[in-house]
């Protein structure tokens, strides 16, 4: 055991197994807990020898391979424009990237939109799989009149069937410009040669900050 200690009461004696060794290699984890998890992948022997009555010795040995996976999986989700007029086009792109060391299999994407039907994927090297360090895109096209976030969920099964998910999201703003330009004069009926002082008024009734206003 990884404790150090195991009991066979078959041979009536006591084994003890060094991890050391594997505590060296970073197959064990120096830290507690004990007994110390596994930080990689590690091929177990063991050796067994004994002696029968005659004195003749008898060996035989055993091996097992264990695989420590990290199975992990990223969204990305991007906009080619943040801030659109009312009925503009925009286009998402979804990127999903398996980021761990095993491959994912049943692999879905939803898209929190209807209207936003994705295409793709893009990357997949025919398998269906989608593999370590692999990437694959998904687009798809709207004219939204409101603003609006975009999220994107992606998610794969890892070899013990396990569910592994991943969320990223992209924000849109709908402006809509508006200006408004009132001119009041202070006399409305007046004398050959009498003042009259105008007022104009600029107002923003839109939804985003206007610039280089001249009047």
């Amino acid at each position: 055991s990884a404790t150090g200690v195991s009991n066979w009461q078959r041979l009536g004696g006591t084994h003890t197994l060094s991890i050391a060794g594997h505590v060296a290699k970073g197959h064990l984890c120096p830290e507690d807990p004990t007994p110390p998890p596994l930080c990689g992948d590690v091929t177990n022997e063991a050796h067994v020898t004994a002696r029968d009555g005659a004195g003749r010795q008898v060996s035989d040995s055993a091996s097992v391979f264990v695989d420590l996976i990290h199975p992990g999986i990223e969204v990305t989700k991007h906009v080619d424009k943040s801030e659109i007029a009312p009925g503009e086009v925009v286009n998402f792109t979804v990127n999903v990237k398996n980021t761990g060391d095993v491959a994912l299999t049943d692999v879905t994407v939803e898209d929190s939109l209807p209207d936003c039907a994705l295409s793709g994927p893009a990357g997949d090297d025919g398998d269906g799989v989608l593999d370590p360090a692999e990437v694959w895109s998904y687009a798809c096209s709207m004219a939204p009149n409101a603003s609006l976030t975009n999220v994107a969920r992606a998610s794969g099964r890892d070899p013990l069937g396990n569910l592994w998910t991943d969320e990223d999201s992209a924000a849109v703003e709908v402006i809509r410009p508006a200006l408004e330009l009132v001119k009041e004069a202070d006399k409305t009926v007046i004398y050959p040669s009498e003042t009259v002082r105008f007022t104009l008024r600029v107002r923003n009734w839109g939804n985003t900050p206007l610039s280089q206003v001249r009047v």
